[in-house]
Protein backbone atom coordinates (compact mmCIF):
# COMPACT_ATOMS: atom_id res chain seq x y z
CA UNK A 1 0.00 0.00 0.00
CA UNK A 2 1.09 3.46 -0.50
CA UNK A 3 0.61 4.66 3.53
CA UNK A 4 3.40 7.07 4.18
CA UNK A 5 5.78 5.60 7.02
CA UNK A 6 7.55 8.14 8.62
CA UNK A 7 11.16 6.66 10.50
CA UNK A 8 12.40 9.18 12.91
CA UNK A 9 16.27 9.10 12.47
CA UNK A 10 17.59 12.48 13.48
CA UNK A 11 18.32 11.84 17.19
CA UNK A 12 22.12 11.97 18.66
CA UNK A 13 22.03 8.82 20.08
CA UNK A 14 23.98 9.28 23.48
CA UNK A 15 23.11 6.28 25.05
CA UNK A 16 24.76 4.42 22.09
CA UNK A 17 27.50 6.92 21.92
CA UNK A 18 30.68 4.28 21.15
CA UNK A 19 28.78 3.69 17.60
CA UNK A 20 27.20 7.14 17.36
CA UNK A 21 30.39 9.61 17.21
CA UNK A 22 30.23 8.22 13.60
CA UNK A 23 26.86 7.15 12.51
CA UNK A 24 23.42 7.90 13.39
CA UNK A 25 21.79 5.31 15.99
CA UNK A 26 19.22 3.77 13.25
CA UNK A 27 22.69 3.18 10.99
CA UNK A 28 24.03 0.86 13.61
CA UNK A 29 23.84 -2.61 12.38
CA UNK A 30 22.75 -5.66 13.56
CA UNK A 31 23.81 -9.00 11.32
CA UNK A 32 25.59 -6.39 9.24
CA UNK A 33 22.73 -4.73 8.11
CA UNK A 34 21.54 -1.23 9.92
CA UNK A 35 18.59 -1.32 12.31
CA UNK A 36 16.52 1.47 10.49
CA UNK A 37 16.52 -0.82 7.26
CA UNK A 38 15.20 -4.02 9.81
CA UNK A 39 12.56 -1.73 10.11
CA UNK A 40 11.99 -0.76 6.65
CA UNK A 41 11.60 -4.43 5.99
CA UNK A 42 9.41 -5.42 8.91
CA UNK A 43 6.93 -2.64 7.25
CA UNK A 44 7.52 -4.04 3.65
CA UNK A 45 6.63 -7.47 4.46
CA UNK A 46 3.13 -6.43 5.76
CA UNK A 47 2.81 -4.31 2.61
CA UNK A 48 4.20 -1.08 3.15
CA UNK A 49 6.25 0.36 0.64
CA UNK A 50 6.42 3.99 1.21
CA UNK A 51 8.93 5.39 3.03
CA UNK A 52 9.91 8.51 4.37
CA UNK A 53 12.94 8.98 6.88
CA UNK A 54 12.90 11.35 8.89
CA UNK A 55 16.74 12.56 9.49
CA UNK A 56 18.62 15.13 11.16
CA UNK A 57 22.00 13.97 12.77
CA UNK A 58 24.67 12.82 10.24
CA UNK A 59 21.99 12.82 7.39
CA UNK A 60 24.34 12.04 4.49
CA UNK A 61 25.22 8.74 6.34
CA UNK A 62 21.94 7.53 5.67
CA UNK A 63 21.68 9.38 2.11
CA UNK A 64 25.04 7.86 0.97
CA UNK A 65 23.36 4.47 2.12
CA UNK A 66 20.66 4.38 0.13
CA UNK A 67 22.10 5.89 -2.76
CA UNK A 68 24.29 2.88 -2.93
CA UNK A 69 21.36 0.33 -2.06
CA UNK A 70 21.35 -1.26 -5.04
CA UNK A 71 24.84 -2.22 -5.49
CA UNK A 72 24.92 -3.62 -1.92
CA UNK A 73 21.73 -5.98 -2.71
CA UNK A 74 23.15 -6.58 -6.29
CA UNK A 75 26.10 -8.05 -7.74
CA UNK A 76 28.12 -5.98 -9.47
CA UNK A 77 29.67 -5.68 -13.06
CA UNK A 78 32.04 -3.75 -14.67
CA UNK A 79 33.75 -4.47 -18.07
CA UNK A 80 37.05 -2.72 -18.94
CA UNK A 81 37.85 -4.48 -21.67
CA UNK A 82 36.40 -2.82 -24.65
CA UNK A 83 37.30 0.66 -23.36
CA UNK A 84 38.67 2.97 -20.60
CA UNK A 85 35.85 5.47 -21.86
CA UNK A 86 32.65 5.47 -19.77
CA UNK A 87 33.08 1.77 -19.11
CA UNK A 88 29.56 0.16 -18.60
CA UNK A 89 28.22 -0.42 -15.15
CA UNK A 90 25.83 -3.68 -15.04
CA UNK A 91 23.90 -4.56 -12.11
CA UNK A 92 23.41 -8.77 -11.34
CA UNK A 93 19.39 -9.45 -11.16
CA UNK A 94 17.89 -9.54 -7.94
CA UNK A 95 14.62 -10.62 -7.03
CA UNK A 96 14.88 -10.04 -3.36
CA UNK A 97 15.62 -6.56 -3.99
CA UNK A 98 12.79 -4.77 -2.16
CA UNK A 99 10.91 -2.36 -4.41
CA UNK A 100 10.43 0.22 -2.23
CA UNK A 101 10.49 4.36 -2.18
CA UNK A 102 12.80 6.00 0.03
CA UNK A 103 13.08 9.31 0.45
CA UNK A 104 15.53 10.74 2.90
CA UNK A 105 14.20 14.65 4.65
CA UNK A 106 16.58 16.93 6.08
CA UNK A 107 14.10 18.14 9.33
CA UNK A 108 16.95 19.44 11.00
CA UNK A 109 19.54 18.65 14.18
CA UNK A 110 17.75 20.19 16.90
CA UNK A 111 14.23 19.30 16.23
CA UNK A 112 12.22 17.42 18.45
CA UNK A 113 9.48 14.67 17.88
CA UNK A 114 6.67 16.21 17.17
CA UNK A 115 8.66 19.16 14.85
CA UNK A 116 10.46 16.39 12.48
CA UNK A 117 6.92 14.94 12.09
CA UNK A 118 5.25 18.32 10.91
CA UNK A 119 7.99 19.22 8.50
CA UNK A 120 8.22 15.85 7.10
CA UNK A 121 4.25 15.63 6.66
CA UNK A 122 4.64 19.02 5.02
CA UNK A 123 7.55 18.45 3.01
CA UNK A 124 5.23 15.17 1.23
CA UNK A 125 2.17 17.60 1.28
CA UNK A 126 4.34 19.72 -1.10
CA UNK A 127 5.16 16.53 -3.06
CA UNK A 128 1.78 15.28 -3.23
CA UNK A 129 0.49 18.56 -4.50
CA UNK A 130 -2.40 18.05 -7.05
CA UNK A 131 -2.51 14.20 -6.45
CA UNK A 132 -4.87 12.25 -4.12
CA UNK A 133 -2.63 12.84 -1.66
CA UNK A 134 -2.76 10.31 1.36
CA UNK A 135 -5.61 10.06 4.26
CA UNK A 136 -3.02 8.03 6.86
CA UNK A 137 0.28 7.37 7.80
CA UNK A 138 2.12 5.70 9.85
CA UNK A 139 5.15 6.87 12.50
CA UNK A 140 7.88 4.80 14.27
CA UNK A 141 11.62 5.25 15.71
CA UNK A 142 14.58 4.75 14.26
CA UNK A 143 16.10 2.26 16.83
CA UNK A 144 12.87 0.16 17.94
CA UNK A 145 12.78 -3.25 16.46
CA UNK A 146 9.60 -5.52 16.81
CA UNK A 147 7.72 -8.09 15.47
CA UNK A 148 4.17 -6.49 16.12
CA UNK A 149 1.86 -7.71 13.06
CA UNK A 150 2.09 -4.22 11.72
CA UNK A 151 -1.26 -5.03 9.70
CA UNK A 152 -2.93 -5.92 12.14
CA UNK A 153 -2.39 -2.58 13.35
CA UNK A 154 -3.14 -0.47 10.92
CA UNK A 155 -6.23 -2.21 10.10
CA UNK A 156 -7.47 -1.43 13.65
CA UNK A 157 -6.82 2.10 13.08
CA UNK A 158 -8.86 2.31 10.13
CA UNK A 159 -12.11 0.61 12.31
CA UNK A 160 -11.45 2.50 14.99
CA UNK A 161 -11.87 5.93 13.47
CA UNK A 162 -9.62 7.70 15.98
CA UNK A 163 -6.95 10.10 15.04
CA UNK A 164 -4.31 8.34 16.36
CA UNK A 165 -3.45 4.97 17.24
CA UNK A 166 -0.72 4.17 19.54
CA UNK A 167 0.31 0.14 20.30
CA UNK A 168 0.87 -0.49 23.85
CA UNK A 169 3.31 -2.86 25.08
CA UNK A 170 3.37 -4.48 28.99
CA UNK A 171 7.58 -3.83 29.21
CA UNK A 172 10.09 -7.01 30.07
CA UNK A 173 11.29 -6.88 34.01
CA UNK A 174 14.91 -6.77 33.29
CA UNK A 175 15.76 -8.44 36.46
CA UNK A 176 14.70 -10.63 39.26
CA UNK A 177 13.00 -9.83 42.60
CA UNK A 178 13.54 -10.89 46.07
CA UNK A 179 10.86 -10.96 47.47
CA UNK A 180 10.95 -10.32 51.74
CA UNK A 181 9.51 -10.49 54.79
CA UNK A 182 9.08 -7.72 57.91
CA UNK A 183 12.17 -9.33 59.49
CA UNK A 184 14.34 -8.88 56.25
CA UNK A 185 14.03 -12.65 55.45
CA UNK A 186 14.00 -13.77 52.28
CA UNK A 187 10.79 -15.81 50.86
CA UNK A 188 11.24 -16.24 47.76
CA UNK A 189 13.06 -15.33 44.88
CA UNK A 190 10.86 -14.26 41.33
CA UNK A 191 13.12 -14.81 38.18
CA UNK A 192 12.03 -11.48 36.30
CA UNK A 193 8.00 -11.88 36.69
CA UNK A 194 5.81 -9.80 34.99
CA UNK A 195 6.10 -6.21 35.01
CA UNK A 196 3.38 -4.71 37.34
CA UNK A 197 4.18 -0.88 35.96
CA UNK A 198 1.33 -1.42 32.93
CA UNK A 199 1.40 -0.99 29.54
CA UNK A 200 3.96 1.43 28.17
CA UNK A 201 4.81 3.28 24.52
CA UNK A 202 5.57 0.68 22.10
CA UNK A 203 6.81 3.23 19.33
CA UNK A 204 4.44 2.10 16.28
CA UNK A 205 1.73 4.87 15.61
CA UNK A 206 -0.93 5.27 12.92
CA UNK A 207 -2.41 8.93 12.45
CA UNK A 208 -5.15 10.13 10.37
Amino acid sequence: NDVPVLILAGGLGTRLSEETSLKPKPMVEIGGVPILVHIMRSYYSFGFNNFAICAGYRSSEIKDYFLNYQYRQNHLVIDHRESLQNPPFTLGHNEAQEKWKVRVLDTGTDCMTGGRIARALDLLKEEDAGKNGFEDFAVTYGDGLSDVDISAEFEHHKKASQIGTLLAVRPEVRYGEVDLDAKGNVRSFLEKPESRQGLINGGFFFFK
